[in-house]
């Protein structure tokens, strides 16, 4: 299994005021042949198979630096600083440039409940659906997807976490940069007592060299977890049932300066896609 670099999209250069634009995550959404992601307050909307541009947007409100994005049918979540947005996905298309984005806008969360969100995932739980956010600074906070409240869950203590994402049986996968920890923890939810219980971790083997552990996606078809190290500039791929490291790249060779975040995968197409703190991203096959 070796990934190679086929394709990168151009910088983007949005706003020449703006000396550090950062791409931290890319979606892709298979069943609208798009991939989206943010630099600032702008979304970039791109064309899946052409790699073609199609639009930016420019959010309003509290949107300062897009961190995560989730879409899920029509909608649109998102993480930016110290607050977590749901927009209407089609109402963002379909706004011509320079619009106000407001009406695309269904509910931001409260101020001062988070304080600085990174990870995003989407869970159902009976017959509600979640959004789980990787804050930093204060863990694990849960809200409800239709109204934006934050939900009291019990949740496990992360500290300086930066990923989450969920296996398609419903296990909670997290990245950490703390040393005291291991960099890839799992978690399966344990409805007794309502507590979501720690089962399996990666060790922090000196050896692997984890400088940052930072973007993490899971792959259904493999049972593959892939983690993209921001300073350690490589992708570590382990086996969710007992991860075991199988797969490590070196990306020095495509970057020089430059620092990765996010990382996403289209299983359709067996593409890795890194965005880049030059604000471009690099798409691997």
């Amino acid at each position: 299994m070796t990934f190679h670099a086929i394709h990168e999209i151009p910088k983007i250069d949005i706003d020449a005021s703006t000396s550090y634009m950062s791409i931290y995550d890319v979606e892709i959404v298979n069943d609208r042949d798009l991939m989206i992601f943010g630099t600032n307050s702008y979304l970039h909307f791109y064309h899946l198979t052409t790699r073609l541009k199609l639009k930016s947007v420019q959010l309003t409100d509290y949107v300062s630096d897009v961190h995560e994005l989730v879409v899920d049918g029509c909608y649109l979540y998102l993480t930016s600083g110290s607050r977590l947005f749901k927009y209407n996905l089609d109402s963002l298309l379909n706004i011509d440039d320079n619009k106000d984005t407001k009406e695309a806008l269904i509910w931001e969360s409260l101020p001062n409940v988070l304080s600085n969100c990174w990870g995003l995932a989407l869970l159902e739980m009976g017959l509600k659906k979640y959004a789980f956010v990787m804050d930093y600074g204060e863990g694990i906070l849960v809200f409800d997807t239709a109204t934006g409240n934050r939900v009291e869950m019990k949740m496990p203590r992360i500290t300086t976490g930066y990923g989450i994402a969920f296996t398609d049986t419903k296990e909670m996968l997290i990245s950490t940069s703390n040393n005291a920890e291991g960099p890839i923890q799992l978690f399966t939810y344990n409805p007794s007592n309502m507590e979501w219980e720690k089962t399996r971790e990666v060790n922090r083997d000196a050896s692997m060299n984890f400088n940052t552990p930072y973007g993490i996606c899971y792959e259904k078809r493999t049972q593959l977890i892939y983690l993209m190290d921001t300073f350690a500039k490589a992708v570590f791929v382990f086996r969710k049932q007992d991860m075991v490291l199988v797969q490590k790249w070196e990306l020095n060779q495509y970057l020089s300066a430059q620092t990765l975040y996010g990382i996403s995968l289209n299983p359709k197409k067996g593409e890795l896609f890194l965005p880049v703190c030059d604000h471009s991203v690099i798409i691997m096959k």
